[in-house]
């Protein structure tokens, strides 16, 4: 098992650590010459603590080799090699109940910093050139795991399993700063000097980057506020997000900056918005008896109009279609008609009857030009053509998930059929005619619609992700990558890239739309994530709930690490 390797700063000479399981003392420090491949020198190090214990350094000259060594009652010292003669220069004295975890040397060769572990955390510190105790650092109340310079040398930087990275001033070898985040062992941390940024990941599987100033740093990976539920993040323009958090008024957030949330309490509370339609449009009740529409404008929200309800109660069920200036919404749980009214008139009306109560859950197609309405529960669907005033779609048993597709003209409708589903086509255009229905295996979960009138996708819960014609009502592919299940679903809005959510470690898995190649899997928070967005400009990516957020790859670095992928395999 190799648990460690170093180069020398000009890439001569590779260091590795490696543990034996079957040798008592098979475990050895190598020293390999780059040029040639070859190993140019072994030597045996402790079994004492197992793979987590141990380290080596070499100098910069290539003369000295930094590692533990072990004496006849198990205490372990460091010592230092001569590489030319094979001769051992020094070694500190043995150390009781501490061990060596691991070794850093100063940029400059001056300093030898190792780590302890067991019952005595601390940092020691030693005089590269003659093994003379210069200080001893205290402040980890557990194993260190890694210890780093600053390319300065100015800064030493350890991890440690008590869950915290610790920075030490060299001067003067003490503390300055600690930071806290991981949720267990840190194990490893590194520093990018020209990004001013440090990355520490751990046995908690989580990889955080922090700024210079000690913050963590939001840039690729940010985890959103806890109490926000599913239908409480909602995208706006570029890669801003309107928050809904219970109990509050919405909030606004840039995911592309590091800035604090700014609340919007011109709005109200969180609980009074309808939704959120297009990139800039907000619906929310004013408390009384008015729906509001509002613009996201130059960084504000501008109304647009608003629409007065006679029963002054807050609609059970609500959409809108930017297109038309269309609203649609529902009176209540038990009321069998659906409203709708036209910004441009507003004090006109048009009561859509239907035989089924409560029908909460409303969706306009993209050209306004139909809505299908569907009960909480799921168990009953209705869908008009808005102009005649026609139902065109009529269901009466479950429909899990519903969509419009191909410009609006087709009806896709996602039914569990036991342990299998059926995902039906409807043709607005003609709606005596019967649907065209798939069938397959698994229980469905999300759909997604592509701005490619040709494409929609449907996830189910054995993990496949399968792309349809809509037009034709036939399966195109299915894509096969989630061991668990497929849930969220989402094209970006260049449709050249589909997102899938599941949970654990691949929260997300990205697709290339053309070639149905996997591209990446992305880990994060949580089992079921069955939400799935892109920002309006395609550069973030959006799951929850809980709600978490991914700087999107552009197509440029996709294929440059393609590339080198390809480069490594030939």
């Amino acid at each position: 098992m190799v648990r460690d390797l170093s180069f020398l700063p000009n890439g001569s000479r590779l260091v590795i650590c490696a543990w034996s399981t079957s040798e008592l003392f098979g475990n050895q420090i190598c020293v390999v010459n780059v040029a040639s491949g070859q190993i140019e020198s072994r030597y045996p190090t402790p079994a004492y603590g197992g793979p987590l214990f141990g380290g080596a350094q070499i100098s910069p000259d290539s003369r000295r080799l930094y590692l533990a060594g072990r004496d006849t009652l198990n205490f372990l010292y460091n010592r230092c090699i001569d590489l030319t003669t094979g001769n051992e220069l020094w070694h500190t004295e043995p150390q009781k109940d501490a061990g060596c975890t691991t070794m850093a040397l100063s940029p400059d060769g001056r300093f030898l910093a190792s780590g302890s572990g067991y019952e005595d955390p601390a940092i020691r510190v030693w005089d590269a050139a003659t093994g003379r105790f210069l200080a001893r650092l205290d402040g980890h109340s557990s194993w260190v795991g890694k210890l780093v310079f600053t390319r300065d040398g100015r800064g030493l930087i350890s991890a440690a399993a008590d869950q915290t990275i610790r920075f030490w001033d060299t001067s003067t070898w003490t503390e300055t700063r600690v930071l806290r985040g991981h949720t267990d062992e840190v194990h490893a941390v590194a520093i990018s000097d020209s990004a001013q940024l440090v990355a520490s990941t751990g046995k908690d599987g989580n990889l955080m980057l922090w700024k210079e100033d000690g913050k963590s740093a939001a840039d690729g990976y940010r985890r959103l506020p806890e109490d926000l539920g599913e239908n409480m993040v909602l995208p706006l323009d570029h890669s801003r997000v309107l928050l809904l958090p219970p109990g509050k008024p919405p909030a606004l957030l840039d995911l592309k900056r590091d800035s604090p949330l700014r609340s919007l309490p011109e709005i109200g509370s969180s609980a009074d918005v309808l939704g959120w339609f297009g990139t800039n449009v907000l619906c929310h009740w004013n408390g009384n008896n008015r729906i509001l529409v509002s613009e996201w404008r130059g960084g504000q929200f501008i109304q647009r109009g608003a629409i007065a309800l006679e029963s002054g109660q807050r609609p059970t069920g609500f959409a809108y279609n930017p297109a038309r200036q269309l609203l649609a919404w529902t009176g209540g749980a038990s009321a069998t008609s659906v409203y709708l009214a036209s910004l441009a008139a507003s004090d006109r009306r048009i009561e859509l009857k239907s035989d089924v109560p409560g029908l909460v859950l409303l969706l306009f197609s993209e050209d306004g030009k139909h809505l299908a309405t569907r009960t909480w529960e799921g168990d009953s669907l209705r869908a008009w053509n808005v102009e005649t005033g026609q139902i065109v779609a009529s269901i009466g048993e479950r429909v899990d998930n519903v969509a419009f597709a191909a410009g609006g003209r087709v009806l896709v409708v996602a039914m569990a059929k036991g342990e299998n589903h059926e995902i039906g086509f409807y043709d607005l255009a003609h709606p005596d005619r019967p649907p065209r229905r798939v069938t397959a295996k698994d229980k469905p979960d999300a759909l997604a619609v592509s701005p490619d009138p040709r494409l929609v996708a449907l996830s189910t819960v054995g993990g496949q992700v399968r792309l349809y014609d809509p037009g034709k009502g036939a399966l195109i592919e299915s894509m096969h990558g989630h061991l668990n299940a497929a849930l969220g679903l989402a094209f970006s809005p260049d449709g050249r890239r589909l997102i899938s959510a599941s949970g654990g470690r691949e929260v997300v898995k990205l697709w290339d739309v053309a070639t149905r190649q996997e591209l990446l899997t992305l880990a994060g928070t949580g089992s079921s994530l069955n939400n799935a967005r892109w920002s309006a400009d395609g550069d973030v990516i959006l799951v929850g709930a809980p709600w978490q957020a991914w700087r999107a790859p552009s197509w440029g670095e996709i294929a440059a690490a393609e590339a080198e992928a390809k480069t490594r395999e030939e």
